[in-house]
């Protein structure tokens, strides 16, 4: 909603303030030409720049934008409390009981009360995908490194979607430029028309400018900065979890390995230490 907000103040302002000044809005709108060859000409860059899987993973991060889609507290608490849960099962019944539960994991006493990781399937394929590390008997080192592949490849994966997006946001002033040189172009065959019609074609042109510096800066950089920071507080869910599944891994108390995961989160989404403690007990 954030967004949606952001970005209607950025072209109520300019739009206003070009009226304010005398402007018509109408007279920016009216050469549509300069739209279609800015807009679509980003569109194919953009399509030339990625693979298909890649555009599919950027509408989704565009969308989560739009809907104000971020890790919440919640989430967050319940990645703690999964890890927790899971380490005082093994404490109780070994490591191996943990078999059965990661079968059917919607099924899983350990796991089905936890709806906001069952909706993740990435976050819960991330969390069974390292038990079954312990199953294996990996070591803590050797597991830890294979924690650390794991979260830098979805890293990798997810930032380059939102990399393409800011490089056709950087682009865009350039399309302008394009666009403003064919609508020079076609005035230039124009000037016997006299200075009236010469003027239009120039203003019609110079539309084209404006379109693309607007774009570039006011709408998808700023979105394209947005999904950015989205995917650092994302981001913060696996490192979370890494501090849970490594205390599971070392045999350390879950109490202590919660208060590692707990201290991955940024301040204004991490829960206080007698919260933590309070809710792990099962209070509210």
């Amino acid at each position: 909603m954030t967004a949606i907000i952001g970005l209607v103040v950025v072209i109520v302002i300019v739009l206003g303030g070009f009226a304010m000044s005398g402007g018509h809005i109408a007279l920016i709108f009216e050469p549509w030409h300069e739209f279609v060859i800015i807009i679509g000409a980003a569109i194919g860059g953009l399509i030339v720049k990625t693979s298909p899987r890649t555009l599919k993973l950027m509408m989704h991060q565009i969308a989560n934008v739009f809907k104000g889609k971020s890790p919440k507290k919640e989430l967050f608490f319940e990645c703690i409390k999964v890890t927790h849960d899971i380490s005082n099962f093994t404490r109780k019944e070994g490591v191996i009981a943990l078999e059965s539960h990661i079968k059917n994991p919607e099924q899983s006493t350990l796991f089905r009360d936890h709806t906001l990781i069952l909706a993740r399937p990435e976050v819960l394929n991330f969390i069974i995908d390292n038990i079954k590390l312990v199953l294996m008997g990996v070591s803590p080192e050797e597991m830890e490194n294979a924690i650390d592949t794991h979260i830098e490849t979805l890293e990798e994966e997810h930032h380059a979607p939102q990399s393409i997006l800011a490089n056709t946001a950087d682009a865009l002033p350039g399309l302008g430029i394009v666009a403003a040189v064919l609508g020079i172009i076609k005035t230039m065959a124009s000037v016997s028309e006299g200075p009236e019609v010469v003027g239009e074609k120039v203003a019609a042109a110079l539309v084209g400018t404006f379109l693309g510096v607007l774009l570039s800066y006011g709408i998808v950089g700023p979105i394209a900065t947005n999904i950015e920071i989205a995917l650092k507080e994302e981001a913060r869910i696996y490192q979370v979890l890494k501090q849970g599944l490594m205390g599971i891994a070392r045999g350390v108390n879950p109490s202590i390995s919660s208060e590692y995961a707990r201290r991955a989160i940024y301040e204004g989404q991490r829960p206080e230490f007698e919260e933590l403690s309070l809710k792990l007990k099962g209070g509210k």
